[in-house]
Formats: structure tokens, C-alpha cells, sequence
């Protein structure tokens, strides 16, 4: 349709492509009260997973360096130290060379990092989960939101102000 179109309506205007939303003046508010906070609450959630994540990662660099600084006060060597820091397996010979006061320390340790592995790794994944599924929910409320306050295309008399559709 080119401009200059008269109109149907009342004879004596033209009608003029315009954008205007679908819906009524209420529901483009309330589409607009929806869509922010949902956004808002995207960027949170999204934050939030990726600190959960963070925390994680910094709680058991934590509990490996106090691990290796109680192994080391122990006087447990070097070799072991690390093998036990980083979960490998520790060979009887070597635990044989160890006071029984050192085999008692270095057991404590492997379970303190044993449980603060798994510990850390719940509580992350618990907590980033929570968020995640907050941040679904904020996007679906976005979602919702846009369509409220979506606009369409018409043609607008601007002499009494009908409308036709223009697709």
C-alpha cells in the first residue's frame, strides 16, 4: 500500500503507516512492570551461577593449601604431600617410612579433602542450580512480558484515527 491511501472510514483523511501496540493501554503496562524485573532478574541469576561456580573453585584451593600447610607441619615429605593434596594414590612403602603419628595426620587429611571436595562441589552445584532455575524463570517472565508490549504494523487515518491492518 503506498501513502496517501484515503480512508474508508471518513472520506476526508489518509491513512499513514504507523507502529502501535497490540494490546490495550493496561496490558502494555503490566507487559512493561513484567519485562524489567525479568531482565533484571536474568543478569542476577546469571551472576550468581557464575560466583557460585567461583566460590567452588576458591573453597577448595582453600582446603588444599591448608592441607598441605597441616601435612607439612606433620614433616611428611614433599612427595607425599603432593600425591596426597592431589588425590593420587600414596604407595605402602611410602607410608611405611611415615611415624604412626603421620599416617594419622595424613589419613585426617585425605578425608578433610575428600569431604571438602565433595562438600564444595554440592554446595556449588546446589546453589547454581537455584539460580539457574530462577534465571528460567525470569526469561519465561520476559518472554511473557515481550509479548505484552509487542507492536504491529498499520495503516492510521490521521483525520479520525481508524485503523487497517497492514500485513
Amino acid at each position: 500500500m503506498q501513502q496517501g491511501i484515503p480512508c474508508q472510514v471518513c472520506g476526508q483523511g489518509t491513512l499513514r503507516r504507523k507502529k502501535v501496540y497490540r494490546l490495550s493501554g493496561p496490558a502494555v503496562v503490566i507487559g512493561y512492570i513484567i519485562l524489567i524485573p525479568s531482565i533484571l532478574g536474568i543478569l542476577f541469576s546469571c551472576m550468581m551461577v557464575f560466583l557460585s561456580f567461583q566460590g567452588t573453585s576458591s573453597s577448595m584451593g582453600t582446603t588444599s593449601t591448608e592441607a598441605r600447610r597441616t601435612l607439612a607441619t606433620a614433616g611428611i615429605p614433599p612427595s607425599v604431600v603432593d600425591k596426597a593434596v592431589n588425590s593420587q594414590t600414596i604407595s605402602e612403602q611410602e607410608r611405611s617410612l611415615l611415624s604412626q603419628e603421620q599416617r594419622t595426620t595424613l589419613k585426617s587429611v585425605e578425608a578433610q579433602l575428600a569431604y571438602g571436595t565433595v562438600g564444595a562441589g554440592a554446595a556449588g552445584t546446589a546453589i547454581g542450580g537455584i539460580f539457574l532455575c530462577l534465571g528460567v524463570g525470569a526469561f519465561v517472565g520476559g518472554l511473557i512480558g515481550w509479548l505484552l508490549v509487542m507492536k504491529k504494523r498499520v495503516l492510521q487515518c490521521d483525520m479520525c484515527g481508524a485503523t487497517v491492518s497492514a500485513s
